[in-house]
């Protein structure tokens, strides 16, 4: 009877280690979830230390993680003809933008408030920084040089004094300049020409047509690219 009474009672102590190691598996198989977007985050921060590598070598001016608040620049980009003012704000889809909830607070807001504190603005994506990363570059390399001719435009100008700069009653389309024509949609030339001409402005329409090539980054002139401005344009006289 001693022996038969002391077996229900060994049964717990077998089973325990069986249950510990089943909660020790759940535990294994649910571990993975929690840290999912590490090694995206360190390959985008990566990519975005490779950029502002090359853009130093192209020599401008690099400051990464610029500013102290939440608006943090992720690179802050200046001409070294002007070295004491920084430009060009360069956002990419690092983890500041993951973790932004908002998509109209990601793609137009804070666009806007950097430029309404005097930014240029432009966006990289990593996929981009991966597959052409000189391509990139040069691209934002072009963007520092279009914000450094408008400051130079601005405080060159012979407004009198007392007349603030011109403001745009459209926030600033977020269109990436630098890519080849076939990158833009007949939408893209639509929003530029109209936020171009939303500051009031008279313009001929070359000078115009001069703009818009200018806000997208194209240096050279070419019979599909003239065809697609212009088409523009007329949509957008036959609109008002």
């Amino acid at each position: 009877m001693s022996a038969t009474s002391e077996d229900p009672a060994d049964e717990p102590a077998q089973d325990a280690p069986a249950e510990q190691d089943t909660a020790t598996d759940q535990a294994d198989e649910e571990e993975p979830s929690l840290a999912p977007r590490a090694p995206r985050e360190l390959e985008t921060d990566a990519l975005v230390q490779d950029l502002a590598d090359r853009l130093f070598r192209l020599g401008l001016l690099v400051e990464r993680d610029f500013g102290l608040s939440s608006d943090r620049i992720e690179l802050a980009l200046g001409h070294p003809e002007m070295p004491g003012r920084l430009l060009l704000a360069v956002d990419t889809d690092g983890s500041h933008y993951v973790d932004t909830p908002s998509q109209r607070e990601r793609d137009r807001l804070r666009a806007e408030r950097l430029e309404a504190a005097g930014w240029a603005t432009e966006r990289v994506w990593s996929w981009a920084l991966f597959i052409d990363p000189d391509g990139e570059a040069e691209r934002i390399r072009r963007a520092v040089d279009r914000a450094l001719r408008l400051v130079q435009a601005e405080e060159s100008s012979d407004s009198p004094t007392g007349v603030g700069t011109i403001r745009h009653r459209l926030p600033r389309p977020q269109i990436p300049a630098g890519h080849p024509l076939s990158f833009y949609s007949s939408d893209d030339f639509d929003a530029v020409v109209e936020y171009i001409c939303s500051d009031g402005r008279a313009r001929l329409e070359e000078h115009l047509a001069t703009e818009v090539r200018s806000f997208l980054g194209f240096e050279q002139r070419s019979v599909l690219l003239d065809v697609s401005v212009s088409s523009a344009i007329r949509r957008y006289q036959e609109r008002q």
